[in-house]
């Protein structure tokens, strides 16, 4: 269960010596459970792939409002305007993240 490996991965034990706990000299336990596996090559395939898609995902972000100027000088728009578009822009991607997260769960 992917969960019980990320709790695993994230927890530190203090250990010392045999029974004692000592917080100022931790060691991290990298031991994993026998029913846990590390993660295999499609595991990481798929991570490397989920941080291009939210690359691609904060480009195209950041696309609106770099072009503000050119909207307001080609196509006449207030600062008005273009705020509203992007107030916009952002209420979609709001309204539509749960959406798209009920359907990556299914």
């Amino acid at each position: 269960d992917f969960s019980q490996e990320l709790n695993l991965r994230t927890t530190c034990s203090y250990r010392v010596g045999p029974g004692r706990m000592d917080p100022h000299h931790a060691a991290v336990d990298t031991e994993l459970p026998e029913n846990v596996t590390k993660s295999s090559g499609s595991n990481r395939l798929t991570l490397w792939l989920l941080y291009a898609v939210c690359l691609v995902e904060g480009a195209d972000t950041q696309l609106l409002p770099s072009t503000f100027r050119a909207l307001e000088a080609g196509l006449g728009l207030t600062p008005q305007d273009l705020a509203t578009l992007a107030m916009c822009q952002a209420a979609a991607a709001c309204i539509a993240a749960p959406l798209f997260g009920i359907l990556v769960d299914k």
